[in-house]
């Protein structure tokens, strides 16, 4: 579907995510009484950090650090 349209995917699947072109952290920013919803672009040498911590959690481990290189060399 992505290859002739534009396509937005949330996903919390590293696998999933580590086949996008592009990557943004969505989180909520709250303030006093205000809670905001933010995003975040992702540059290319923080999409293996972020697809780390979606394997392993944060601080991400060395081997879901491997692990989220090997998905993103897949592309």
């Amino acid at each position: 579907m992505s290859s002739n349209q534009q396509l937005i995917t949330i996903t919390h699947s590293a696998q999933v995510a580590s086949r996008a072109a592009h990557h943004f952290y969505v989180f909520k920013d709250s303030s006093k009484s205000i809670t905001n919803t933010r995003m975040k672009k992702i540059e290319k040498e923080d999409r293996t950090i972020e697809i780390a911590k979606m394997l392993s959690g944060d601080p991400p481990t060395d081997s879901a650090l491997k692990n989220a290189s090997e998905l993103i060399a897949l592309n």
